[in-house]
């Protein structure tokens, strides 16, 4: 057990008054503040996941080669036909694609999730939130929350508990973007643009404030209420400067002659959109296929190679046109699990180890040749967590997501469950993520 939870759960059974009131005193601190995602409350429980100095460096060192690796093929989708071809995008995305965003990192907002065993000091990597990003907001509003209680007040003074702050970084990534793309203005005007109904409005309510709050003119948009004019893109009659794109590109595609303003800023360079058509290459599931294949190691070195065979599960397309590789699918469920390329949230995940065998075969034969992946089942770490206010506890397994900001480990986003598809949407609960630097 780690030092942290041996003393917490230790402290919480010998003080539960005082665990209760601090219990007590962070849900009505999350409920006060908002605590939501699209007008729902958050599962979350009071007890954070803490790591020490040493695994937070082992877990930077990992998720920033792992960046690395992720801006080359972004480099190489855009020079290697062959490359290209293995993402197979709409049409309508690789034109867009052509656009050049204008600053020099391939991604500067993403979040990469994975499962990190800090005893083994192993982490493999299984979805890179490249398109969208979201849930800083959450993230920083529990952590906050969790160290304003009396028992986080102490708990941070015995283990120096800290938390990463991510909506002031996200302001700054915008900014050093904007510059680095050649913006001009000493106080550009911001806009966050995504459709309406599928908005975070908690968050963006929370980054407005932020931005605002530093001094910083912005809007929240949506695609449809944008207009561009002489060469510039408005909201009504705030000219953008700064797009903050959260609008998902495969929505966008689908949706594209709704926002066409947008689209011709973008095309023409009229402004800088933080967040370019080209995230795209990194967030699509497929590249767990270009990363896993031999048949693309050629692109990487041998320390390369090594690294991605240690922190990349096996993934192929789903297809029937590979007898082989379909054999090997209906034959080992029980390792295996689907998953749509496309898909953000861990919808249309199915785990072979709950399905039958008639069951997984109807499912492969249905699914095969169309949008999806199959990938091998990572055994995810456990850590012991107090869920229901009561001892001793629950083991429960561990996602630990990493924002990843202008390729620097930047956060974290931590669900816990015990279901193997470790998500919010069923049996899963997001808690706070504190680094203890004592």
């Amino acid at each position: 057990m780690e030092p942290f939870d041996k003393f917490f759960l230790e402290y919480i059974s010998r003080h539960p008054e005082e665990y209760a009131a601090s219990m007590k005193q962070y849900f009505a601190e999350l409920e006060k503040r908002g605590f939501k995602y699209h007008g729902e409350y958050i599962p979350t429980y009071f007890h954070p996941y803490v790591m020490d100095e040493k695994q937070y460096q082992d877990v930077a060192r990992h998720t920033e080669i792992m960046a690395e690796l992720l801006f080359k093929v972004h480099d190489l989708f855009l020079t290697r036909e062959e490359v290209r071809r293995v993402f197979d995008f709409h049409p309508a995305l690789l034109e867009w694609m052509e656009a050049k965003p204008g600053y020099s990192v391939p991604v500067p907002i993403s979040r990469y999730d994975a499962y990190y065993d800090p005893q083994k000091k192993t982490m493999v990597f299984n979805e890179f939130n490249a398109d969208g990003t979201s849930g800083m907001n959450e993230a920083n509003t529990m952590e906050e929350a969790f160290l304003s209680t009396p028992l986080g007040d102490r708990l941070h003074r015995e283990f120096g508990l800290v938390n990463c702050e991510l909506r002031k970084s996200i302001l700054k990534v915008l900014l050093d973007n904007y510059r680095n793309a050649g913006g001009s203005k000493p106080v550009p005007n911001i806009a966050i643009v995504d459709w309406k109904e599928s908005a975070s409005p908690e968050e963006f309510a929370a980054l407005f404030k932020t931005f605002t709050g530093e001094g910083y003119p912005t809007v929240i948009a949506d695609p449809r209420d944008l207009t561009y004019r002489e060469g510039v893109l408005y909201c009504e009659d705030f000219p953008i400067d700064l797009v903050y794109r959260r609008i998902v590109t495969v929505e966008l595609v689908d949706r594209r002659d709704e926002a066409k303003d947008f689209l011709r800023a973008y095309m023409d360079g009229s402004v800088v959109t933080v967040g370019s058509m080209r995230t795209e290459v990194i967030h699509s599931k497929i590249i767990f296929c270009l990363l896993s294949d031999p048949a693309y190691s050629r692109f990487f070195t041998s320390a390369e190679r090594k690294f991605l065979a240690e922190h990349i599960p096996w993934t192929r397309k789903l297809t029937k046109k590979d007898p082989d590789l379909l054999r090997r699918v209906l034959n080992n469920k029980d390792s295996l699990m689907l998953k749509p390329h496309n898909s953000y949230a861990s919808r249309g995940h199915i785990v072979g180890e709950e399905c039958t065998q008639a069951e997984w075969e109807e499912k492969v034969n249905t699914l095969s040749d169309t949008n999806y992946l199959v990938q091998e089942k990572i055994t995810a770490p456990e850590r012991l967590f107090v869920t229901d206010g009561t001892l001793p506890g629950e083991m429960l397994k561990v996602n630990l997501a990493c924002y990843v900001f202008n390729g620097k480990l930047a956060g974290f986003y931590t669900r816990v469950s015990p279901k193997i598809v470790i998500t919010t949407l069923s049996s899963g609960a997001l808690i706070p993520t504190l680094v203890s630097r004592r």
